[in-house]
């Protein structure tokens, strides 16, 4: 079955007008006389892709104190509780900040300010921490 599945995605691909830009792929599966209603049969697989994503992550947190220590040694971009004051005035820095990363984390202390000054730039893009 794996074979079959590999064939013709191949197939698909190798038969496919050149295009001049960066194509993705979309892979459906029809599953036919199977009760995904039964706990039994549904179907839960994860499947890692061998180029990942296809950019690394950019994660920011809101933090201060140790927690912001721990964040910078990993990697993540940290914004301190004056840094989130100071993009309430400033909307445009506020989107361009939004826009530069993929996800944020947040210690609960600063969720109330988060809320008041940037509820409004990463609640409509789905990246409330």
């Amino acid at each position: 079955m794996e074979e079959k599945i590999t064939q013709a995605i191949k197939d698909a691909l190798e038969n496919a007008p050149e295009r001049k830009f960066v194509e993705s792929v979309d892979i459906t599966f029809t599953i036919k006389d199977v009760d995904l209603k039964n706990p039994n049969n549904r179907i839960k697989e994860e499947i890692r892709l061998p180029s990942g994503r296809g950019k690394e992550l950019k994660i920011a947190m809101f933090a201060a104190g140790e927690a912001a220590t721990k964040a910078k040694d990993a990697g993540i971009h940290v914004f301190t509780p004056q840094e989130i004051e100071e993009f309430g005035g400033q909307k445009g820095k506020a989107k361009k900040m939004a826009n530069s990363f993929d996800f944020f984390l947040s210690e609960v202390p600063h969720m109330g300010l988060i809320g008041r000054y940037l509820g409004v730039v990463l609640g409509p893009r789905g990246k409330m921490p």
